[in-house]
Parts: C-alpha cells; structure tokens; sequence
C-alpha cells in the first residue's frame, strides 16, 4: 500500500462522511472537543483549564514541560508550543545533518528522548545503543518510512524494535513530514475511527483504518481508565505491537492527515506540509491527552469544496 492506494480506502475524493471517513475526519478537525483543567505547577494558574473547540484551539492550548540539555551545551526549558516547535527544529536539523555526515547521533537521539520522555527513555535508547547500528537503522528510516514509500517496504527484518520512543526519533530524522505517533496521538485517532464506525453502523472497523493504540488511557492524575469508544461494542483497535507494524501505523497515520491538511487550506495555513503536520500532531497530542473529556460530531452534511491540488509534504520522489 502506498499513499494513493491508502486515499482510496479512506475516500479522499468522496465527499459524504456516511460514507468517506476522510470527509467524517475532516469535521473533526473543527468540531473535535476536550476540557481539562491542569495541575502542572509550571503553568500559571491563569491557564490551568484547557478548553479546545477544534485543532487550533487545541495547538493553543499544547503544553509539555521537557528541560533538557541540547549536544551543543544549551540547556532549553520549554513548555508551550512555540517554544517547543523552536526546539524541535533544532533537534530535527542535529539529527539530520548528523546522519547525512554519519556523525554520531547518540547524543541527538538522546536529547529526543529526554525531550519527549523524560527519565523514562532507558527502553529506546537501549534500541539505539550501538552507534554504527543506530545510524544504519535511522538512515532505513528515512528511506522507508518515507510519506512517498510503501507500508510493505516496513518489514521485520529492516526495524525489528519499535516503542512510542523511537517513534520522536524517526519522526525527527525524517524531512518527509512523518508524524510523531504516540500513544496519545493514537488514542485520538482511535477515537474519531471508533465514533465513525459507530455513526455508519460498521460491525467491525475496517481494516485501512486499524491504528494500533498503546493500552487504555487514564485522566491525567487520576485512575480510571478510559476504554475506547465503540469496544464494548467490538469495535476494537489493534493493540501495541513493538515492532515495524507499530512504524507503518505511525506512516497510515501521516498520510491520514496529510489528506486531510490538503482538503482542509485553513488548518494551520501559510506554512509548508511539513510543520502543518507536525502541528496537526501536537494538536492530536493534547486532544488524545484528555481522554476523560473527548467528544466528537455526529454525522453531518459532508464537505462542498472540490479537490484541492495535491501539495505532498516532500515532493521528492524515492
């Protein structure tokens, strides 16, 4: 399956959301809500409550707090979106200008991980261990897990081991626009499949929109945990798998929303394919965050506007 072939299934030029996902996907983009309010001491009390209507509000409302120390010796402490995409701009350009020179990248896959996990990293890194296997297994990535390549080219034998982890990594050293797909990101996505297959009265999710998710997620200090929508039904998506196929959901999940940023030029418009997807991801990140809260349209009235020019992240063909 390619780009193209994944369209298809998804009904990109199919404009009616009883029918075309996409369409049904495209009115979540401006209807999709969450409300929580943060504990986080590092945000002023002033901004505590995170009250999205729509991706937008949700990118303005994107909060991580991450401080951690560049290879350079710079120290960054971020926590808001602007200051996080300046910081991941720096770290995506490290990364691949080290792999382009095959310098070491250990300590920019490091910072990565700090960056997006903290202390919890250990599992990741343990995968990138070895420098040289480090640098042949990133540069696979950028061939492979390409948004012009092939889910077929992801195989075992080339990406053997995948946590949520690696996926920062290879979404940073690709320049394709490959998502970060986390399980935060996962869990939206769930979501808007599972609400969808439930308004169309799907008995099963349809295989093309199988996203892996990472387990139940749970409210931000608290313990109940959220079940996806539509499993007690039998709606249910696959389940973790720490290898390729978690890398070829990561890359279904870039060309998900590459098709909808095309159709939709308002969403995170003026700037290249690239940072609308990775702004589209931060967006889904704080929306999947706030399971507890999540609520998705029903089905309406799909979409007038005719196709818009294909505008591929990357032009560059393999």
């Amino acid at each position: 399956m390619n780009r193209n072939d994944f369209r298809t299934e998804i009904g990109y030029a199919d404009h009616d959301p009883a029918t075309s996902f996409l369409s049904y996907f495209r009115v979540c983009l401006s209807s999709i809500n969450a409300r929580y309010a943060s504990l986080n001491q590092r945000i002023s009390k002033n901004n505590r409550i995170f009250d999205a209507v729509g991706v937008k509000n949700a990118l303005d409302a994107y909060h991580w707090p991450a401080d951690f120390v560049m290879p350079d010796g710079e120290r960054i402490k971020i926590i808001n979106w602007n200051e996080t995409e300046g910081a991941l701009s720096k770290l995506r350009i490290g990364l691949q200008s080290a792999l382009a020179d095959s310098k070491p990248t250990t300590p920019w896959t490091d910072a990565i991980l700090k960056w997006g996990m903290g202390n919890r990293g250990t599992a990741a890194a343990k995968i990138l261990q070895n420098p040289a296997n480090s640098n042949r297994y990133l540069k696979a990535g950028q061939v492979y897990a390409n948004l012009n390549g092939r889910l077929e080219d992801i195989c075992a034998n080339k990406f053997p081991k995948i946590n949520s982890g690696i996926s920062k990594i290879h979404s940073l050293s690709s320049s394709s626009g490959l998502i970060i797909y986390d399980s935060r990101v996962a869990f939206a996505i769930g979501e808007c499949v599972g609400n969808w297959s439930i308004l169309t009265k799907q008995e099963k999710i349809p295989s093309f929109l199988m996203f892996m998710q990472a387990g139940r997620r749970s409210p931000i200090g608290g313990s109940q945990l959220k079940m996806p929508r539509g499993y007690e039904r039998g709606l249910k998506q696959p389940r973790e798998s720490r290898n390729h196929l978690w890398l070829q959901t990561q890359l279904r999940a870039s060309w998900l929303f590459e098709a909808a940023l095309e159709l939709e030029p308002t969403v995170f418009p003026g700037e290249k394919m690239v940072q609308r997807l990775h702004k589209l991801e931060a967006a889904f990140f704080m929306l999947g965050a706030y399971a507890e809260t999540l609520q998705l349209p029903e089905l309406q009235e799909g979409p007038k506007s005719a196709v818009f020019g294909i505008t591929y992240a990357d032009d560059k063909r393999p």
